[in-house]
């Protein structure tokens, strides 16, 4: 299949300074991503969506092509990622005049990700008759929320353990994979969903510096994804 993958990072974050470039473990954030990416075969042509020069520098660096920059109205804080993979596979489409089949995006801050992890996604959707494919990871605790009013309201009516509970499954930036008729303005995962269950350690996503400390500790620790088994489908949403 001819395949298009997209590591998106704009530049302008606030939490952490230039987050996507940031130094972690002696490399930045976006070589993970990118170089996890690069060492899949399943992959025809891997870019970065930007608007940043740096950024671009750095991707390119390690292997991403920046063919274009991106707009700056898809660069906003509330801009989501739909209409930045909508644009991406748009341009490049018309850049290479061809029709790609599958469209993959890979979060630049998700440095834990394996490129067996994205591999796993790509055969797992183009064998299946899915419209896309999204990397969880099991988030099964007691959970509480707090209404309008201020009370403190049980998700779990029933306090049993974890290993007793039904699995509820937190979507995470490791990787997705679409195939090309369900990638629109406004939707990318279509109407028959795969959930591919990554451990809790390649989920992390970089959100803030304790983040960037704690993915510093896996990596120098050599630790990176020490024991876990390969990523599994373990669910099926249809509308």
């Amino acid at each position: 299949m001819n395949t298009l993958a997209v590591v998106p990072a704009r530049g302008g974050s606030k939490a952490v300074l230039q987050k996507n470039i940031a130094p972690l473990a002696g490399r930045p954030l976006i070589s993970y991503a990118v170089s996890a990416a690069r060492q899949c075969p399943e992959i025809t042509r891997l870019i970065c969506s930007t608007d940043d020069d740096q950024i671009a520098e750095v991707a390119q660096e390690y292997g991403a092509e920046v063919p274009f920059r991106r707009p700056a109205e898809l660069c906003s804080d509330s801009a989501t990622l739909i209409p930045v993979a909508h644009h991406a596979l748009r341009a490049m489409e018309e850049l290479d005049g061809c029709r790609y089949d599958l469209l993959v995006t890979v979060q630049p801050t998700c440095p834990l990700v394996r490129p067996e992890t994205i591999s796993s996604g790509i055969r797992s959707l183009a064998e299946s008759d899915a419209d896309a494919l999204i990397a969880v990871y099991n988030a099964t605790h007691l959970y509480w929320r707090v209404d309008g009013e201020g009370h403190a309201i049980s998700l779990n009516p029933k306090r049993v353990n974890r290993q007793d509970m039904e699995p509820i499954y937190r979507e995470t930036g490791v990787v997705a994979v679409t195939r090309r008729e369900h990638v629109t303005p406004t939707d990318r995962l279509g109407r028959k969903l795969l959930l591919m269950a990554v451990s809790e350690t390649e989920a992390l996503d970089i959100d803030d510096y304790a983040d960037m400390h704690v993915a510093e500790l896996l990596i120098l620790g050599q630790r990176l994804m020490a024991g876990d088994g390969p990523p599994e489908i373990v669910g099926v949403r249809e509308i």
